[in-house]
């Protein structure tokens, strides 16, 4: 049976662990070929590792998707191995520092997460266009972030870019449509993974409970009671990426297991 991505060549940033890693490999076991970005060349090194040891080829490349050097490289980097790109997942991120908004100073605090949520995101997406266009097409999926549509306090920079990242990719969606080109968002809620679970543990901690106490607690907060894995959240970008979604663009998909009905 083909495989999902089978002969596609897929630039993915921000592969680092948790959710980026984790569409590498889903994307490396539906037959992807990868250009995997990170700004540590180690990891981006370890990523591809992974990959190849699922069957795919990997290509990958420490860049920073702020800079336009980077994203020049990359594009070159994925034409030299592959011929060009079909789909770009924009996984890269910024949450930039916490802190209230009475107090902060807004143009220091939300300049990094709208530099590499806003600007970086959507010019990396406008880098890859004159391949997916002589490719006769393409998929774009960004990753959003609950937090754009429920603030959190403290992290209302991080929010802000990500909701006017779901702005641009309807945009983004209804110009480029005509070239095929389909332009989607990945929206997920809170992840289980290792940053996620030192939360679990120091507030276990401090009320003097079992690590599973708060976990059930937390979990309990979505109707499905249940935090989603980074696997889950590659599942919805898989689902995006590949032709399961060939009808579908300007859209979001929220991945957080009910907890908020968008």
């Amino acid at each position: 049976m083909t495989r999902l991505l089978e002969g596609r060549a897929c630039l993915v940033s921000g592969v680092g662990a948790g959710t980026g890693r984790a569409v590498a490999l889903a994307f490396a076991r539906e037959g992807a070929d990868l250009v995997l970005a990170c700004r540590t060349e180690r990891v981006a090194q370890e990523i591809a590792k992974e990959v190849e040891e699922a069957g795919a080829r990997a290509v990958p490349v420490a860049a920073d998707i702020t800079k336009s050097e980077d994203r020049e490289k990359l594009v070159t980097a994925a034409g030299s191995a592959f011929g060009g790109i079909d789909v770009l997942v924009n996984n890269a991120f910024a949450t930039g520092r916490a802190g209230p908004i009475e107090s902060i100073d807004l143009a220091k605090t939300w300049r990094t997460p709208f530099e590499v949520n806003v600007f970086g995101t959507l010019l990396m997406a406008q880098a890859v266009i004159p391949s997916m266009k002589q490719r006769g097409g393409g998929s774009i999926v960004m990753i959003g972030t609950m937090a754009a549509r429920r603030p959190e306090a403290g992290l209302a920079g991080y929010g802000a870019s990500k909701a006017a990242l779901l702005a641009a990719t309807q945009s983004f969606a209804s110009e480029l449509g005509r070239h095929k080109i389909r332009v989607n968002c990945v929206v997920p809620g809170a992840i289980d993974g290792a940053n996620l679970r030192v939360l679990f543990k120091n507030e276990a901690a401090r009320l003097g409970q079992s690590e599973d106490d708060v976990v059930q607690r937390f979990a309990s907060r979505a109707p499905l009671h249940h935090i989603a894995t980074p696997d889950e959240v590659a599942a919805a970008v898989l689902f995006f990426a590949s032709g399961m979604s060939s009808a579908i663009t300007g859209q979001s998909l929220d991945v957080n297991c009910g907890e908020w009905f968008g």
